[in-house]
């Protein structure tokens, strides 16, 4: 299946929309497809609106089509025109361009403009007998003003007419200069002629209004002739006589001549419309339609009642009322019976298309499309469907089941903001994108930018209130965030009935361990004992940081059987093994209590406090075993200091306060042993210490606090298998 790429603008014009059901008629005979990029554009568009539509553009890849057919002369710049000559020419494959095919002149083209306009010259000269006709033409250079220029003369010559200057007026193929010289003609200003053959239809139906309005009746007064056949000089009153128009040719044409670029070859065409003049009343002919002019009016009739539907169809209000991008995608849906002909729409979203990411919003996308997309796609006849697709994929997507497609690509933009494209396909080739479309299509996208800015401040709000309840240290929830948190969870328990629970952690003596190892070890026991609640929580629990050592862990639950951090030994083992590596000394303690009830009649704050007295309570008892603790410490350095005392148990007891069992009992869990070893440790390790320093054995068992100097000896050799003497032998070999 051959795979034709179409760059055409002015949708909102017959012009386009004829040409593009030409084009489409010829390429499905021929088997292929077509997908047509384009804009609507706007009469003067600022450099970010033009940007925003030019995106569409950056969707081409040469590599996916095997043949380019251009109009890059209906643009705003000729930048733009440039552009996308460049991007067809580049890309080595045949190229058509309709403004040199179509043009005055070209040996290929449907351009009889001379040959048609003179035709409509001679209808005036030979029906009505009027001699006396004026030619408001185009804009002077234009090839079309000067071929249907010509045309008027061609006519006028041939019965022996020779015209003037004056009669041969310059115009735009607009309103402006129409409506001047209906002016000047009521004025008097200009002799009034018999008639005005004009260049195109739409200033011919300009100079009509304006000299009904002067008082100058058409076409008793003065016949007016149009050119092209344009659905407004059917609406006006009288109705204008045209010739037939090209446009629907020039796309037929157009792809016949592009297979003959591709193959060699010549292909049939599709029915051709008849190069003849229609009359109607502005020359004085009793108007007779033809069946592409009422084909044109039964589509302006159904655009009209579809533009109602529009309007009251509170498309804005459904639109703007989403809450994120998956509801915007279903109620859009809601929305499409307002494309006229819809066959398929595939909405190509960018998967950065609201600047959302985890760095601040100083940006946006401007240029071209993600490399993912988020694609939907909706039929009316088989539904919606959903993916993520990589941009080099887009083709294939869409041509995907094969046969003739015919899509037309717009972007979704506002100003410079690339959301994305769509690429829409009808039932029918005669049905096209119109001014409907375009409006439907703006709500889309402003739509689209009004969610953008209510995310964006919903995520800027969100900062703000995760600043205000997180804390900064551990990212856990702080003191706020605990209260928010705990009064959501209760009240969640006793709504469904569940139990909640409550789990207040706390780590002990910080302010003593900060001063003995510094800030930075309080803050990384903070951290290791957060890392582990991290890892030990569970379900819907939600971990918070109340102050420097206090911790709460609140949640739900519907089990019988809710897993407590407290009842976990490994929870427990974790966190001290974690504060032994920062905390050698052990002076920081951690402790816990836990609730993990019904809440029933009880309050959330009398389970806080019931907690927090808990906690304190045994922290109390904890105290004190600390105190005699930090005594013991202190105890053992004096001991080690001067083993050489008469230490006793009974002694050592009384110094820290405590029974001598009592004593002997802590100073062993402490130590790992007995307070009467540690001595002897002592003892031996100041002996060794004086017998290097060259002290005797008896002077050094003096020192050391023995009565005699062989009971020394006894004990040095039980505790190193070595009597003094052999151990500072084995040292001095050292």
């Amino acid at each position: 299946m051959k795979k034709i790429c179409v760059i055409m603008l002015g949708f909102h014009s017959e012009y386009a929309r004829m040409t593009a059901e030409g084009m489409n008629d010829q390429a499905e005979a021929l088997g292929y497809s077509l997908y047509i990029h384009s804009y609507f554009g706007y009469h003067s568009p600022s450099e970010k609106i033009r940007a925003g539509e030019m995106n569409i553009l950056e969707l081409i890849s040469a590599d996916e089509y095997d043949a380019f057919i251009i109009r890059s002369g209906v643009v705003h710049g000729d930048a733009v025109g440039e552009k996308i000559r460049d991007i067809a020419f580049r890309s080595g494959k045949p190229v058509l361009d309709l403004d040199v095919f179509c043009s005055p002149g070209s040996p290929d083209g449907t351009w009889a403009d001379r040959k048609k306009f003179r035709l409509l010259t001679e209808h005036l000269l030979d029906v009505h007998g009027l001699t006396d006709i004026w030619c408001l033409a185009g804009p002077k250079g234009d090839p079309y003003s000067e071929s249907r220029l010509m045309g008027y003369r061609d006519a006028m010559r041939s019965h022996g007419i020779e015209p003037k200057e004056e009669q041969m007026i310059y115009g735009d193929f607009w309103k402006d200069h129409a409506a001047a010289l209906a002016d000047m003609i009521a004025d008097g200003k200009l002799p009034r002629p018999q008639a005005v053959a004009c260049a195109a239809t739409v200033p011919a139906v300009s100079l009509i209004e304006r000299l009904t309005e002067r008082g100058i009746r058409v076409p008793q007064d003065i016949a007016v002739t149009g050119f092209d056949r344009f659905i407004v000089g059917e609406l006006c009153t009288p109705t204008v006589t045209y010739a037939s128009s090209s446009n629907y040719d020039q796309g037929v044409l157009a792809v016949i001549k592009l297979h003959e670029m591709m193959t060699g070859q010549t292909a049939v065409s599709v029915p051709l419309q008849p190069e003849c003049i229609f009359p109607s009343a502005s020359c004085g002919c009793i108007g007779n339609s033809d069946s592409i002019m009422r084909r044109m009016k039964s589509d302006l009739l159904e655009q009209l009642e579809q533009e109602d539907l529009f309007r009251n169809s509170g498309m804005q209000e459904t639109l703007s009322a989403a809450e994120d991008l998956q509801d915007f995608l279903m109620r859009i849906v809601r929305v499409e019976y307002l494309i006229r002909g819809l066959h398929t729409i595939h909405y190509f979203i960018c998967d950065d298309w609201d600047s959302m990411n985890e760095q601040a919003d100083t940006s946006y996308r401007s240029d071209g499309y993600s490399d993912r997309l988020i694609v939907h796609t909706h039929s009316p006849l088989d539904g919606s469907s959903r993916c993520l697709l990589h941009r080099k994929d887009i083709t294939d997507y869409l041509s995907d089941g094969g046969g003739h497609k015919a899509y037309y690509l717009f972007p979704i933009h506002y100003e410079d903001r690339a959301f994305g494209f769509i690429a829409v396909r009808f039932t029918e080739s005669r049905y096209a994108p119109d001014g409907l479309l375009r409006s439907w299509l703006q709500i889309v996208s402003n739509s689209l930018e009004m969610l953008r800015i209510r995310s964006c401040l919903t995520r800027f709000s969100m900062r703000r209130h995760l600043a205000a309840v997180r804390d900064n240290l551990t990212g856990f929830y702080n003191k706020r965030g605990f209260e928010e948190l705990s009064a959501e969870m209760y009240e969640y328990s006793v709504f469904h009935h569940e139990k909640l629970m409550l789990c207040v952690i706390r780590l002990y003596h910080l302010s003593e361990a900060s001063r003995e190892l510094g800030f930075e070890a309080v803050n990384d026991a903070v951290m290791a004992v957060s890392d582990v609640i991290s890892r030990y929580r569970r379900g819907n629990e939600q971990c918070c940081r109340t102050d420097q050592g206090r911790f709460w862990i609140v949640g739900t639950s519907d089990a019988e059987d809710h897993y407590l951090p407290s009842e976990n030994r490994a929870f427990a083992e974790e966190c001290r093994r974690q504060l032994s590596v920062i905390d050698e000394k052990g002076i920081m303690q951690l402790d816990m209590a836990v609730f993990c009830e019904h809440p029933g009649e009880r309050s959330l704050e009398s389970l806080v406090k019931t907690l927090e007295f808990k906690l304190s309570k045994k922290h109390l008892n904890d105290s004190r075993h600390m105190l005699h603790i930090h005594n013991i410490h202190d105890l053992r350095s004096a001991l080690y200091k001067h083993p050489e005392q008469k230490w006793t148990i009974e002694q050592m007891a009384q110094t820290v306060l405590l029974s001598r069992t009592h004593f002997q009992r802590i100073y062993r869990q402490t130590f790992g042993i007995s307070a009467s070893a540690d001595l002897i440790n002592a003892r031996i390790k100041l002996a060794k210490e004086l017998l290097l320093l060259g002290n005797s054995i008896t002077e050094t068992a003096e020192l050391c606090g023995y009565s005699s100097a062989d009971y020394f000896m006894h004990q040095f050799k039980k505790m190193t298998a070595l009597t003094p003497s052999e151990w500072l032998d084995t040292q001095r070999k050292k």
